[in-house]
């Protein structure tokens, strides 16, 4: 067998030429490029109760994608990474109170080799609920070594203190 993409030459049957082109194609999708994909199209954020629903569509080209990854508030914080090119949705949560915080969301696809696309952004709040609970914060005390472990020995002893 020889490498896929060899160049076919006057010999080659048209049946081989089809192949070759078919092992080609295998051969991409299962290791990869290193061109960049394609960033998703079309992001599409729906309000919902205490967070956002965020659907999009496939790039144009879209053979080489594998997955997607999804940033929530800046372009830093990796919020989940999709492994699934069919997946094309995520439920973001978010805080809900009477005039709900806007919050940014961007996505971007992934290729097998883990090369990240130019990230697209969408903006969205959660629907407003009027007396809506606060999300938890610390609780009172914790910091100040209620929930820490002091011990020095993982608790097999020592000065609480």
């Amino acid at each position: 067998m020889r490498f896929p993409g060899k160049w076919p030459t006057k010999n080659d049957l048209p049946a081989d030429r089809s192949r070759e082109r078919q092992l080609t194609t295998d051969f991409i999708r299962n290791r990869g490029t290193l061109r960049k994909p394609e960033p998703p199209r079309d992001l599409i954020a729906q309000s919902g109760p205490r967070g956002i629903l965020v659907t999009w569509a496939l790039p144009a080209t879209y053979f080489d994608v594998v997955g997607w990854r999804i940033y929530k508030n800046d372009e830093n914080t990796l919020y989940h990474e999709l492994r699934d090119r069919g997946t094309r949705q995520i439920f973001v949560e978010s805080t809900a109170a009477t005039v709900s915080p806007t919050i940014n969301i961007f996505i971007s696809s992934l290729n097998a080799l883990g090369t990240e696309s130019p990230k697209v952004q969408v903006q969205s709040a959660a629907l407003s609920e009027p007396n809506a609970p606060g999300m938890p914060g610390v609780p009172p005390g914790y910091n100040d070594g209620g929930g820490m472990n002091k011990n020095n020995y993982y608790g097999k002893g020592g000065n609480p203190n």
